[in-house]
């Protein structure tokens, strides 16, 4: 359920830097902390490139990655669920990172939905399923549209404050 004092400490980590993964949850809605809009809320699909049954599913799911049949500790063990697909976008994210370190985490997420491969109703895949290859190769187009349309939101607000000013 929600939480104030969780959701406080997630937007203290987002304003430091911090990209936060987290899993949707497993059936129904999305759970917190993904629901809140300042983590990459990530749902589950299966071998087949569908929505996994038990992934939860609504406006706030960010991307889906592999997540059932998961084989852990040396194949002893298969998992499922949205706790095994957020990993495949931490590790995503920390080689896009790589990259350049001194980018912001607002950048990787906006890289890493932008690239994402568009598997269909967004409430179920978000913006798809997170695709490295993809990013890699689009990773300096990308950057330098964020770049820019970031100057234009800082252009537009002092614009904006400018004129408040005048009235």
């Amino acid at each position: 359920s929600y939480s104030s004092a969780l959701h406080e400490a997630v937007k203290r980590a987002k304003q430091n830097g911090i990209l936060i993964v987290t899993a949707a949850g497993n059936g129904g809605k999305i759970e917190y902390p993904a629901a809140f809009k300042e983590t990459i809320a990530v749902g589950s699909i299966g071998p087949d490139g569908k929505v996994s049954e038990a992934s939860s599913i609504g406006n706030m799911l960010d991307l889906v990655a592999p997540g059932e049949q998961i084989s852990a500790f040396e194949g002893v063990m298969a998992s499922g669920g949205t706790s095994m697909a957020a990993p495949h976008v931490t590790g995503i994210a920390s080689v896009l990172w790589e990259q350049d370190k001194n980018v912001s985490a607002d950048f990787i997420k906006y890289l890493l939905c932008a690239t994402a491969k568009k598997l269909g109703d967004e409430t179920k895949y978000g913006n798809g399923i997170v695709d490295l290859q993809y990013a890699l190769s689009h990773y300096d187009e990308l950057k330098k549209q964020y770049e820019e349309s970031k100057q234009l939101t800082m252009q537009t607000t002092v614009y904006v404050f400018e004129l408040c000013m005048l009235i």
